[in-house]
């Protein structure tokens, strides 16, 4: 589970936090478009449920950069399996600016997607054009994610 920390909390861990760890949690949005982040030192999972908008994404990672739990170069899951809504271009770009202050960290962010469908793969790789000093791959599954972010 160590290893795999943060990636699973939304899903086997009760309360604010994995058993024994250190973990920050924010949820933004209403039941209809949420966001959940869930960050445990250079690791995060991000999981977006209905139709959030960008600018929810946004205001919710700004939000943990705030508080100082948000660092350079995370190795981040994101989880689209429950999302439903439409990709919002305007704001992805401003999602990119957001995500400039990564040009600092002295080595590659990573994102690993974990996706419905293969429609995704090929808004990952307009989504990769965006944030160039990030690594993005899209995946079936949480497992094979959570092993190309380890690797």
């Amino acid at each position: 589970m160590e290893d795999s920390a943060p990636y699973y909390c939304d899903t086997v861990c009760a309360g604010d936090a994995c058993p024994g760890e250190d973990v920050h949690r924010l949820k933004c949005g209403g039941s209809r478009a949420s966001v959940h982040i869930v960050a445990l030192g250079t690791r995060m999972l991000i999981v977006l449920e209905g139709e959030p908008t960008v600018d929810t994404v946004v205001d919710c990672l700004q939000t943990g950069l705030k508080a100082g739990w948000l660092h350079l170069s995370m190795k981040t899951l994101v989880d689209l399996t429950k999302f439903v809504g439409v990709i919002d271009w305007k704001s992805l770009k401003r999602m990119s600016e957001l995500a400039d202050w990564a040009s600092i960290a002295p080595e590659k962010s990573a994102v690993a997607y974990v996706v419905r469908d293969n429609a995704f793969g090929a808004i990952i790789k307009v989504i990769s054009a965006l944030f160039g000093r990030t690594r993005h791959r899209a995946f079936s599954g949480r497992p094979e994610a959570i092993a190309w972010l380890a690797g």
